[in-house]
């Protein structure tokens, strides 16, 4: 009975938080935002923000975890208008739990070369935790083998919450004739940019004169988001659809006290060239109409005339 009397005592405690916990997470987290986050004075101020709230009593002694997380997310989103700031009850791996499953699965969808010449490809996402890139990689060279011989390129990531720039470099060195200077990334802390250049090879053939459309959704999102940024700023495609998400950040894992993990931002990825970035405001569209009548539009705007 006293065994089980502990057991029921330790899941108490990880049912609900004490005040005394709330404030060590709190503190953690201000901590984390205030060494790591990409802007000093941005991470700063975000965390006496939630020490603010804490003490004025936005979150009692006795919350759930799951609660605490939905609600520090809410509040620090809110107050940065930076959706890379994530936090959840659980070790890193959950945070595909909280994106939803738009991270999982095969990275390319829908393919075809249409009777009109006009190749379509979907790109769901930039990232399959399961497969690692060298599977994505794998995906992409299968893609743009299908669509060698179009006569336009029309990519969709209307859907396309994010992943990795390497994959975006990967697709992106298909559409262009040499090594290309795709973006820039600064990172806290780093006294040296990162520099994101096109693949110096691919296994396939290169389309560098085929017109390239891209089309995009609110939905659209981080390294979804890059792709098209890349390829506009660089005059590449033409983007058509919505404003895209306004991700242009990036970010690590932090570990919390009591269970919790944060995503961080840490890093501003932009244009070489200008220094523009899309953080908060997206990417813009050459030709904006709803997501929804977006994929027609570029389909026309690709046939040949």
């Amino acid at each position: 009975m006293e065994i089980i009397a502990l057991f029921i005592a330790a899941f108490l405690q990880l049912a609900s938080l004490t005040f005394e916990q709330l404030r060590e997470t709190v503190e953690a987290i201000k901590a984390a935002l205030a060494e790591q986050y990409v802007e000093p004075a941005s991470g700063t101020r975000l965390g006496q923000a939630l020490s603010h709230e804490l003490e004025r009593g936005a979150f009692a002694a006795g919350i759930e975890p799951r609660d605490l997380a939905a609600g520090i997310q809410h509040f620090l989103q809110a107050e940065s208008r930076d959706r890379h700031l994530l936090m959840w009850y659980g070790p890193p791996g959950d945070i595909l739990k909280l994106v939803g499953d738009r991270l999982q699965g095969p990275s390319i969808g829908r393919t075809e070369l249409r009777p009109d010449g006009v190749g379509m490809v979907e790109v769901r996402h930039f990232l399959n935790e399961n497969q690692g890139n060298a599977a994505i990689a794998a995906q992409i060279d299968g893609a743009m083998r299908a669509v060698v011989a179009a006569k336009a390129l029309v990519f969709d990531v209307r859907l396309n919450p994010g992943g990795d720039l390497s994959s975006v470099a990967h697709l992106c060195a298909y559409l262009f004739q040499s090594r290309t200077h795709l973006l820039t990334r600064a990172l806290r802390g780093r006294s040296d940019a990162i520099e994101v250049w096109t693949r110096d090879e691919v296994p396939g053939q290169r389309v560098p004169d085929v017109p390239v459309y891209v089309v995009t959704s609110a939905d659209t999102f981080s390294a979804g988001e890059a792709f098209a940024f890349a390829l506009q700023k660089t005059g590449r495609a033409v983007i058509v659809g919505e404003r895209t998400g306004g991700g242009g950040y990036s970010g690590t894992f932090a570990r919390l006290p009591n269970g919790f993990t944060m995503f961080v931002s840490t890093g501003r990825t932009f244009d070489p060239r200008s220094g523009a970035g899309w953080q908060v405001d997206g990417v813009r569209p050459d030709r904006e109409v709803p997501a929804a009548d977006a994929l027609d539009l570029a389909l026309r705007l690709a046939a040949p005339k």
